[in-house]
């Protein structure tokens, strides 16, 4: 069964700049390639953890297994940075999935999330319980 999310960049994200914030964590979960399956003009991932870390080799690999090696930007940077946007640009379809329960303060991040986005903005996030049974 194919993920929401792929579906939604899939239909919308041919021939437009593309980039995945904060998509490292996990290995799997990135949307750059789907991105670039789906005929994106750019695909770029943007995370703040450093280049040597093992997300980024995970990442780097799987792009690499899937076709991929060399037709995406990486940067390090982080979302809550005033200056991101003068120092990286915007795009046409920005994902972020994850990221909002961990900032300091996501009102920050949502107006940075959409300084950066150009077209589409697909946000992906979740409510924990305090309590959780089961």
């Amino acid at each position: 069964m194919r993920k929401p999310a792929d579906c939604i960049i899939e239909e919308y994200v041919s021939g437009l700049s593309f980039v995945d914030v904060g998509g490292l964590w996990g290995g799997l979960n990135e949307k750059v390639t789907v991105a670039l399956a789906a005929g994106a003009g750019s695909a770029t991932m943007m995370d703040y953890q450093s280049p040597n870390t093992k997300w980024w080799l995970y990442f780097h690999q799987r792009a690499a297994e899937l076709g991929y090696e060399g037709k995406y930007e990486s940067i390090c940077a982080n979302l809550d940075d005033p200056d991101l946007v003068k120092k990286h640009g915007t795009y046409d379809f920005v994902h972020c999935s994850g990221i909002i329960y961990h900032s300091p303060s996501p009102s920050h991040t949502l107006l940075q999330l959409r300084k950066l986005t150009r077209k589409y903005l697909l946000l992906g996030s979740m409510t924990v319980p305090a309590n959780i049974t089961g």
